[in-house]
């Protein structure tokens, strides 16, 4: 068996309620645990919450089975930021990520990157 890291997890809201900078600084952090040499599996692509270079191209079918998955962790939380944003009033484009939804959809990522 074989311990690996999920890159999105890089992506999680930090204790101190900041997001990583870069995912250098979720390396940093792997290191500080000895665990700089676990494989790092990388999810498909969102713009806003993964890491350019540590994710993989996206695919409708990627898309669909994460929205699937999303639908049975967080039935009340739509999978695309944009209907989530229009469930609650907020406007997609004020540059900032809803903490919530990025959450549920980190969450949601590890398990389709588990899975993948």
């Amino acid at each position: 068996m074989n311990l690996r890291a999920v890159a999105i997890s890089g992506s999680e809201r930090k204790r101190d309620g900041t997001y990583a900078a870069s995912f250098s600084e979720f390396q940093a952090r792997l290191a500080a645990l000895d665990l700089q040499d676990l494989e790092i599996l990388a999810p498909f692509g969102i713009w806003g919450v993964t890491y350019w270079g540590h994710s993989i191209w996206g695919s409708e079918e990627f898309s669909s089975q994460a929205e699937r998955i999303h639908q049975v962790l967080f039935p009340e939380t739509p999978f695309r930021y944009t209907e989530y944003c229009e469930l609650l009033g907020i406007d997609p484009e004020d540059g900032a990520t809803d903490r919530k939804w990025r959450n549920r959809v980190c969450d949601t990522l590890a398990l389709w990157t588990h899975l993948h």
